[in-house]
């Protein structure tokens, strides 16, 4: 078990969360914060220790600016859960045509390099992604 300087109670909270949802109460962790308080080391932590129970881990980023799309960080979610596999319902629709904001002119520019970085990562999403023996998927 890893130890993260100043994290202790963030990681054990966390840690009970991945524990709940391993034995099917799924759970939720939103970790937020100032720059370089240890948001990514300690997810990153979880996420290998999940990795290593055998679950599947999908993650997100938030990225702030007009153009980016509603419900971003769900949608990226979503298409890592159906390039796993996972059966989305109703939530499919979401993946497939996300919700644009109201265009303005200042926005064509930003609406252009957000779509650019979009069609990588959808594209990306394409290549399947390495499994472990007992199938869960390395990030």
């Amino acid at each position: 078990m890893a130890t993260l300087e100043g994290r202790a109670d963030a990681l054990r909270t966390a840690r009970a969360a991945l524990a709940a949802a391993l034995a099917g109460d799924g759970r939720l962790v939103l970790v937020a914060g100032e720059p370089g308080i240890g948001k990514s080391a300690l997810l990153g932590e979880l996420a290998r220790e999940a990795g290593q129970r055998g679950a599947l881990v999908l993650a997100a980023v938030c990225w702030d600016g007009p153009a980016v799309p509603a419900y971003w960080p769900w949608i990226q979610l979503l298409r890592a859960a159906r390039a796993a596999g996972a059966e989305l319902g109703a939530a499919a629709d979401l993946v497939e045509r996300p919700a644009a904001p109201a265009p303005t002119p200042a926005m064509a520019a930003a609406d252009a390099r957000f779509r650019l970085a979009e069609s990588v990562v959808t594209e990306t999403l394409r290549v399947p992604a390495p499994r472990t023996p007992s199938g869960s998927v390395n990030a």
